[in-house]
């Protein structure tokens, strides 16, 4: 396993578990997630040198999830954040990052269909390799 991939991972499911326990009642697992989600995108910003990263707007975007999950009567944003978390950590599919990949800053080619089926349905070792996730 990279051990890239896999310190990810590991976070991922550290930022899950703080949000499995913010559900179940822990009004503080928010809290930790996003700290954790926000630790790792300034490290990403640190790292690359630049706020354009994929990994990073992944977190902002995990980051303005998770924020507005803890407003009452948002929660279902939160499970979901959660079912693409680990969706993240089991099959290492970054659904977030294959729908920022579609925003016009984020790609070279025209939006198609066939553009769009590539972004969802590529494999998630060879979009990893494009550095997309």
């Amino acid at each position: 396993m990279n051990t890239k991939n896999g310190t990810a991972r590991w976070l991922w499911l550290v930022t899950g578990c703080a949000l499995v326990a913010h559900l179940a009642g822990w009004r503080a697992g928010v809290l930790v997630a996003a700290a954790l989600t926000a630790a790792r995108g300034l490290h990403q910003v640190l790292r690359a040198r630049t706020a354009g990263t994929m990994p990073l707007q992944v977190r902002a975007l995990a980051l303005t999830v998770m924020v507005l999950g803890s407003q009452p009567g948002w929660h279902a944003l939160l499970f979901m954040q959660l079912v693409g978390i680990t969706i993240r950590v089991v099959f290492d599919y970054c659904l977030a990052a294959r729908m920022l990949s579609l925003l016009p800053w984020n790609r070279e080619r025209p939006l198609t269909g066939a553009f769009v089926r590539e972004a969802f349905l590529t494999p998630p070792r060879a979009m990893h390799l494009q550095g997309r996730c």
